[in-house]
This record gives structure tokens, C-alpha cells and sequence, in this order.
């Protein structure tokens, strides 16, 4: 909580009379402040820190120059852990600027807490996952029946449908290795597939996320906004928003993987209310997303991602029953 004291008089005549709160070498400024006026609610954000402000209380004299009204304020910060990770340590200053001495104005902070922001069921492990209930489509990469054979006898005709299958699993796995897990009940205008896979490396997936549920028939319509909650490749839990989005790709993100697989989750909101609703009104959008609006109005998807080709892995064990790298193996 931030204290101001006595005669802050931000006008642009008598000084700057501002707050700025630092975290290790980023200084987020917190706006001018006056005791003629109520500041109200603030928000921002400051390279990847989000913060907000709003004021406890109408001003009043609290204390010291009894010419003049004071006013409580509390300021909350969202910090990522790359501000403390590595060291375990983080620094935290507290700066106030004004153009008088303490005898006229000054400024206090009391209550200063802590507290490791994580809600539950934002992120599940492969294992919570249990990824063996959720069916993936049992799609089989085709290849030619006279491959198998070999034409006149020869492997020839096997090796080159192994090549062609081995292409061909790849971009054929992309399309199927996406699973949605039901989560809390909703209702959309239309049923699509925003999720489409770019990349699998078994260590992370590249994938893309489109917007398809309104302004395809219509450039001038958008939803409120989209917001990809996920882990990127670096290990950070982050959540992508995008606001005012029309029919399209959004955005392409590299999701870590674990047990090998990926849980991506999509929060929409659309405020007209004739895209989204949600009858249990019960989606709860991660503070990280930085999204308010109508929870009947809110969807919530979760989709989850296979980070290596799934049809790939059958090539492989043909390769294995007798054509490898070209060669035949007897």
C-alpha cells in the first residue's frame, strides 16, 4: 500500500509528484498523484510485469499538515519467476518523486506482501493429463499395394513407398495429432479446429492458433478476444491475448513438451454474447491472460498436443521388418 501525504499537487506547474516501483533493473512508473484529486483505478503493463492500482477510500486527512487531504492506494504486481529464478533473490524498490520536502509532502508504504500466484488446474502434467482416455484419430499413412511386392520380385518398388511414406507421415500426423478434453460446458455457433500442428521435434510443438467462429463470411466482425495459455520452450508458463480478433490465423507459438505431449488451453470471450455461452457460467481465465468480461459469454477449450508424428513411428517399424535406409536386410 502506498501512502500519499499531504501536499502532492501534480499539475504541471508544481512538479512531477509520481510514484515508480522497481524490480531488479525494470522501473514501472505508477502515474502523478494530488491531493485535490482521487486517482481512482490504474492499470498497465511494463515489459512482461502487469500491474494495477486503485485507491482505498476517498481522500481524507489521515495524519500530519492538517491543511491538507491524504490518500491510501494499493498497487499489485504480477511478476514472472524470470525476476527471481536464477538467484532466488529479487530486488524491489520503492521510489517516490516530489518537489518539496518532507515538511510538505512525502510519501509511505506499509503492507507489503508476497504471494506465489497458481491456479489449480491451469496446467496439467502428462501424468495428471492421463492422456490415455483421450482418442486421437487411427489414421494409417496409405501406400501402394504394389509396393509391397516389389514389382518383379525386387525390393525397389518397397523402398521408394517407405521414402514416400516417411514424407507423407509427416504432414499426415500434423492433422491428427490434436485432441480436445472436454472441459466446462459451452456452447459455440460453430464447431471448428483451432489448433493446427506446424512442427513436432519430440522436444517441443510448433503450432498455430486461428480464429474461425465469426467474421469468416464478414471482415468487419470480431470476437472480443483470444487468449493461448501455454508452456513455452524455455519452461515459462505464459499467456498469449489477442483482442479484436477477426476470422484467421492469430498467432504461431513453441510449446514445451512433457511425457510427450503438450496441454494448450484457449479462452474466447465475444461481449455481443451470440458466439460463446456458457451455461454452467464457470470458466475462470488465468490472471496472467489479463481478460475480464461476462463468464456466460466465455469458452474454454484444452487441446492437447503430440510433440512426435504419431504415423511416423508405423514407417518405422516396417523399416525395421526389412527396408532400412535403402538397403535391404536380411
Amino acid at each position: 500500500d502506498f501512502y500519499e501525504i499531504d501536499s502532492w499537487d501534480s499539475d504541471d506547474r508544481n512538479g512531477p509528484d509520481c510514484v515508480y516501483v522497481h524490480f531488479g533493473n525494470l522501473r514501472i512508473f505508477m502515474g502523478v498523484y494530488s491531493s485535490s484529486n482521487d486517482e481512482g483505478p490504474r492499470q498497465g503493463r511494463q515489459g512482461d510485469i502487469e500491474w494495477s492500482s486503485r485507491s482505498l477510500g476517498a481522500p481524507a486527512h489521515l495524519g500530519f499538515h492538517p491543511t491538507y487531504k491524504d490518500q491510501k492506494h494499493r498497487f499489485t504486481f504480477i511478476i514472472p519467476h524470470k525476476y527471481y529464478s536464477t538467484t532466488g533473490t529479487m530486488v524491489v524498490k520503492l521510489e517516490t518523486v516530489v518537489n518539496s520536502g518532507k515538511e510538505d509532502e512525502s510519501g509511505g508504504w506499509d503492507n507489503i506482501k508476497l504471494y506465489e500466484l497458481y491456479q489449480c488446474g491451469r496446467r496439467l502434467s502428462a501424468e495428471e493429463n492421463n492422456f490415455d482416455k483421450y482418442q486421437f484419430r487411427d489414421t494409417v499413412a496409405e501406400t501402394k499395394d504394389e509396393g509391397e511386392q516389389g514389382g518383379n520380385g525386387d525390393v525397389n518398388g518397397e523402398i521408394s513407398d517407405v521414402d514416400h511414406a516417411v514424407d507423407d507421415c509427416w504432414e499426415a500426423s500434423k492433422h491428427i495429432d490434436v485432441s480436445q478434453i472436454p472441459m466446462e460446458s459451452c456452447r459455440v455457433s460453430e464447431d471448428v479446429v483451432p489448433i493446427q500442428i506446424l512442427f513436432q521435434n519430440g522436444e517441443s510443438v510448433t503450432f498455430s492458433v486461428s480464429q474461425f467462429w465469426k467474421g469468416c463470411d464478414d471482415e468487419t466482425e470480431a470476437i472480443s478476444w483470444l487468449a493461448t495459455d501455454f508452456i513455452r520452450s524455455d519452461g515459462d508458463l505464459t499467456c498469449a491475448r489477442a483482442d479484436s480478433v477477426r476470422c484467421g490465423e492469430v498467432g504461431i507459438y513453441t510449446a514445451k513438451c512433457d511425457g510427450g505431449f503438450s496441454t494448450v488451453d484457449l479462452y474466447v470471450y465475444d461481449r455481443p454474447g451470440k458466439v460463446f455461452q456458457s451455461t454452467e457460467n464457470k470458466v475462470s481465465v488465468p490472471l496472467a491472460c489479463s481478460a475480464v468480461g461476462d463468464k456466460s459469454k466465455m469458452c474454454h477449450f484444452r487441446y492437447l498436443l503430440q510433440c512426435q508424428p504419431s504415423l511416423c513411428d508405423q514407417v518405422k517399424d516396417k523399416e525395421l521388418m526389412g527396408i532400412e535406409t535403402g538397403n535391404l536386410v536380411l
